[in-house]
């Protein structure tokens, strides 16, 4: 009896399907923030010196790219030197 034990520990465990937890890396609200303005023009360095600490200071919304445009609206709004700063890259970008 021991042998046919055995032999069902052994087909168990190959055939035997484990759970696995898969967590996904949910993206930082500063890094939404910078693939959204160097995907529009604006260089990496200028968002991490001038942007990406007072816009996170200012955010309290979900970080989702969709809630950080618009909160991004809102801030260069609420910050009209660092909305000039970002147009004139941007627009740079754009004639390029």
């Amino acid at each position: 009896m021991n042998w046919l034990e055995t032999l069902w520990m052994k087909l168990v465990n190959k055939t035997a399907v484990s759970v696995t937890t898969v967590e996904a890396e949910e993206e930082s609200v500063v890094e939404l923030l910078t693939t959204i303005l160097v995907e529009s023009g604006v260089s990496e360095s200028y968002v991490s010196e001038h942007v990406a600490a007072r816009f996170e200071e200012s955010y309290d919304g979900e970080a989702t790219i969709e809630a950080v445009k618009v909160a991004l609206d809102a801030f260069t709004e609420a910050n009209p030197g660092i909305g000039r700063g970002i147009s004139k890259q941007q627009s740079a970008a754009r004639t390029k």
